[in-house]
């Protein structure tokens, strides 16, 4: 529910996006969540924003970028995507192997196991929300959260920015781009602008994908109960499935049972990306540059480890695919 302390912030944001829109109308070569995405990184680090902006960027960074995903459901159809079955399974071993190589590898970087169980698990999941999740089951030290949550929005970050023009130099179709982004990047927010970066297509698939693995983050959390068990543990049940998944999971549905008119769904699809555009600015202002000085880089250099070898294991994918087909 919008409350009047977000206004200010929501303005800001829908302002940013509507130069957005200009921007690609007048410009192209990128589609308005870019450029919003773009203009909020700039305005973010070059101005220093009014507080009273701040609930409403936040809002808009989280509750509209869940109304633009939930309405993406509608645009998935199966009948026109040819994404392989083989992901699930590659996706299922990205996710074992990313958690665990954080935990088993905290040792060689002097840190403690639950803060490298952390950044594992905010790698193969979904960022700061998977982290969020399981941190109550964990016996940490207080700062070990804050810590993981830094490493894994830094590397993010750089990944939305870079990841861009990795997938157009390697000649990646906009499937495999979508694969690509969907498979590596961490939170939801990196994989959307990522994705719709490179087309949208790209940013369809990097969607799908991406949601497929937030939605391994119930049994995750239901696993480190269970691994770390402690009577002071307590899972939250709205971090386990957030309700944008559920209501993207219905509209994904019907699209795919139901032949909806075509009208229908080109007016969602442009609510959709006007919702897209006032996210990205809001994601582009929390983006700070000093925040890639302030993290631990022992923690940041495990991260980095991680994070390479989860781009790996897609890449194989990818070109698998390529060479049997």
């Amino acid at each position: 529910m919008i409350k009047k302390e977000h206004l200010a912030g929501i303005i800001f944001t829908i302002a940013i996006a509507g130069v957005g829109f200009i921007a690609h109308y007048t410009i192209g070569l990128a589609g308005a969540e870019v450029y919003a995405l773009l203009i909020g990184i700039v305005v973010g680090n070059l101005f220093t924003t009014n507080k009273t902006l701040q609930p409403g960027i936040s809002y808009s960074e989280k509750k509209i970028l869940g109304w633009a995903i939930a309405l993406m459901g509608l645009q998935l159809n199966f009948r026109l995507l040819n994404i392989s079955w083989w992901l699930i399974p590659v996706l299922l071993l990205v996710i074992v192997v990313v958690m665990f190589l954080g935990k088993f590898l905290s040792d060689r970087f002097s840190m403690n196991s639950s803060c490298g169980y952390m950044i594992g698990v905010g790698h193969a999941i979904c960022g700061a929300s998977a982290i969020a999740a399981i941190s109550p089951l964990l016996n940490k030290e207080g700062h070990e959260t804050g810590v993981a949550v830094g490493v894994v929005n830094v590397l993010g970050t750089i990944g939305m920015l870079v990841f861009p023009f990795v997938v157009i130099s390697l000649g990646f179709t906009q499937e495999e781009s979508g694969v690509f982004m969907g498979g590596t990047l961490q939170a939801v927010g990196n994989v959307v602008g990522a994705g719709y970066a490179v087309g949208d297509e790209a940013g369809q698939v990097a969607t799908l994908v991406k949601l497929g693995r937030v939605l391994m983050l119930g049994p995750v959390v239901i696993f480190t109960a269970f691994a770390f068990h402690s009577k002071e543990n307590h899972m939250d049940r709205k971090k386990v499935l957030p309700g944008f998944i559920l209501v993207f999971l219905v509209l994904l549905l019907i699209v795919n049972v139901f032949q909806l008119p075509t009208t229908v769904l080109n007016t969602f699809k442009q609510v959709d990306k006007i919702l897209l555009a006032i996210a990205m600015a809001g994601i582009g202002l929390q983006i700070k540059f000093a925040d890639l000085k302030s993290k631990g880089p022992k923690a940041l250099m495990l991260g980095s480890v991680i994070f390479a070898s989860q781009i790996a294991i897609v890449l194989m994918f990818i070109y698998g695919q390529q060479y049997f087909n």
